[in-house]
């Protein structure tokens, strides 16, 4: 620099060597292509609205506060089947037991379970010796926490280090972007569209990222890619002409050979895929993390009487194991939890729990429909307000329950009778409208609107909604609308009719639990002549199945009187668990949650000792509340127990 005269405007070689260095700084401080394609997507792409946890009151929650259980499904199911044999202490389970419905395990072995970091930890593979995993496979339902998952995954490598030593970045896609319209077709085209957009180095950033994936030594990316079974449609077996235009970056994603995947239970692995390593499953919160979880977002005031009421209730102990479902309690606990008479009255049912859920949900979306509530409203006024979309949601949740359908499209949007159909730009309104209800989650915000898709928050809701809809046309003494979409046809039939034809199909076993708990709130004959129907023709004489339903239907129908007709109901149920004692050695009816306590006290009095030891080990396996009445019986079993040893 010595060479020049200065730093004077007149001399121009002066002021062209000072401006290279100056860019040649700037790009060392700004790093190489890479290092800012890398810095753009962790500061810019993976921002907190992006990461957060948006809480069902529409609060934000860092991801870091969530918790993620996994279990391995093929030791799962061998220690199921060990646990369920005629050997075993434990009763067999049913397809029609909650916990099983909803695949949330009461009994998950500890050895099963492991930490998220521990994710590609070298482990024992059953039939295969040991593994270092590198391709996995997690499934999960709807509202149990797999996009949760992905968040976290993101937040805890980019914010506490997790496999930094393994991995150079973290690519988390939302498969269904692949689904949009003029989406991207390769794996630069998905960087740059999504990852990188509003960089002005959008292109070559996406170039370097490509050309580093491709050529750098496996194990320096990983890809989550969530929801697989969001874009069946789009993996064929084989090539055709008319293949959608991610095919190719679909299959190619999909063999990575360091990826996490993710999918409901119900998807299958496309065959043009190489097989995962590993296989998990989410399972919910563990007890102890349902504890943290309220003392951390419930009222102080609430956490004692929250998680009383819940060691009282097997049945929500449960359901709350479910992320979504554990933070709808929270948000709707006041109302749950209502004064009578300076009194507080906790619902018995799981029907009572989700009409308070969607009484205080409702009150939230009629805000945003444009129809708030003021001031102290009955509950009957805002069923009034929200009458209409009640009715399309109802509707819709039937004849995906129906159809098996949990996804909903623009496909299954149009067989939404007339209420919708007459308004003008019928499909927009409905998209309009799901997208405002607390109740649905679409696929993709993002997304064209005939592209998008909706779901339920939890199956759970879908059900309710469904036995909404059946205890309508019920009341109202009309027939089923039952869409046929594999068929292409509608198909009426009496509310009687599909009773009979669907009481023992595990697909519908909470609808009618459901059903119960809807029809207990109106008239006694109501309820009534709905027992009188599922103990008529045709009856399963030989199996439990109807012993089963009929016990989910009473535990709902708290307003029953208890007279002749439920006597007769609940000794029914206790010559059956005598029977199962008996020819089998094994008590799983005891194990449910909904076994009456009055079916259950009086077993106990009339058994003998042994029957006494096989009832106490199915509810001790399953930790069941006891009444203060039955604890006699319990603490006799135990006393010859101990004398006997």
């Amino acid at each position: 620099m010595n060479k020049f005269q200065g730093p004077r405007e007149s001399d121009e070689d002066y002021k062209l060597v000072v401006d290279k260095i100056r860019d040649i700084l700037e790009k060392i401080r700004k790093g190489t292509p890479l290092e800012r394609g890398d810095s753009w997507i962790r500061e810019k792409y993976y921002n907190k609205q992006r990461t957060d946890i948006i809480r069902l009151s529409g609060e934000c929650r860092s991801t870091g506060d969530c918790y993620i259980n996994l279990a391995l499904v093929e030791q799962h199911a061998q220690a199921e089947a060990q646990r369920h044999n005629l050997g075993g202490l434990g009763p067999k389970s049913s397809p029609f037991a909650l916990h099983d419905r909803l695949r949330i395990s009461t009994q998950y072995d500890e050895d099963l379970r492991f930490e998220l970091p521990t994710l590609f930890d070298e482990r024992k593979i059953p039939n295969s010796g040991t593994l270092r995993p590198k391709r996995i496979l997690i499934r999960g339902r709807a509202g149990v926490g797999k996009s949760t998952l992905c968040k976290k995954i993101v937040h805890e490598y980019y914010c506490r280090a997790m496999w930094k030593n393994m991995f150079a970045r973290v690519i988390w896609v939302a498969l269904r972007e692949l689904k949009r319209e003029n989406g991207p077709c390769n794996l630069e085209d998905l960087l740059r569209q999504i990852f990188l957009r509003g960089s002005p180095e959008d292109v070559l950033l996406a170039k370097t990222l490509r050309k580093h994936v491709d050529d750098s030594e496996a194990g320096a990316t990983l890809f989550v890619l969530d929801g697989l079974d969001e874009v069946s449609e789009i993996v064929k077996e084989k090539q055709h002409s008319n293949n959608h235009r991610a095919h190719e970056l679909l299959v190619e994603l999909l063999n990575k050979p360091n990826v996490i995947i993710t999918a409901r239970p119900c998807a299958v692995f496309p065959a043009v895929v190489q097989k995962p390593d590993l296989e998990l499953e989410t399972i919910g919160f563990t007890p102890d993390q349902v504890a943290k979880y309220l003392t951390k977002f419930a009222s102080a005031k609430d956490v004692e009487k929250m998680q009383s009421y819940l060691q009282k209730n097997r049945l929500m102990k449960s359901l709350v194991r479910i992320p979504i479902l554990l933070d709808a309690l929270c948000f709707t606990w006041n109302e749950v939890s209502e004064l009578d008479d300076d009194r507080e009255v906790i619902p018995e049912t799981m029907t009572a729990v989700y009409d308070a859920i969607t009484e205080k949900l409702w009150i939230k979306d009629l805000e945003r429909l444009g129809n708030p509530t003021t001031g102290e409203c009955s509950s009957a006024q805002i069923a009034d307000g929200c009458a209409d979309q009640s009715k399309i949601l109802e509707e819709l949740a039937f004849d995906g329950l129906h159809n098996n359908i949990v996804e909903f499209q623009k496909k299954h949007w149009n067989s939404i009778p007339d209420v919708i159909q007459n308004r003008d730009s019928p499909i927009m309104a409905l998209r309009e409208l799901f997208g405002r209800l607390s109740f649905l989650r679409t696929s993709d915000s993002s997304t064209a609107d005939y592209h998008q898709s909706f779901h339920f928050i939890h199956l759970t809701f879908q059900e309710y909604f469904a036995a909404k809809y059946y205890v309508r046309k019920w009341r109202e003494n009309r027939s089923l609308r039952c869409m046929e979409f594999g068929h292409r046809k509608q198909v009426d039939i009496t509310c009687r009719a599909f009773l009979q034809e669907h009481k023992y199909d595990a697909r519908y076993d909470i609808m009618w639990r459901f059903v119960a708990g809807l029809l207990d709130g109106g008239t006694g004959d109501e309820i009534v002549g709905f027992f009188k129907k599922i103990k008529s023709d045709p009856i399963d004489l030989l199996g439990p199945s109807h012993q089963r339903l009929i016990m989910h239907c009473l535990g709902e129908a708290v307003g029953l009187p208890s007279g002749r007709f439920r006597a007769d109901m609940e000794h029914q149920l206790s010559q059956w668990l005598l029977f199962e004692c008996l020819f089998k050695g094994s008590a799983s009816l005891a194990s449910e949650s909904e076994f009456p306590d009055n079916a259950l006290h009086s077993t106990l009095e009339g058994c003998t000792q042994n029957d006494k030891v096989t009832i106490l080990r199915a509810l001790g396996s399953t930790g069941r509340y006891l009444s203060l009445r039955t604890v006699p019986h319990v603490d006799s079993v135990v006393i010859d127990l101990r004398v006997s040893n």
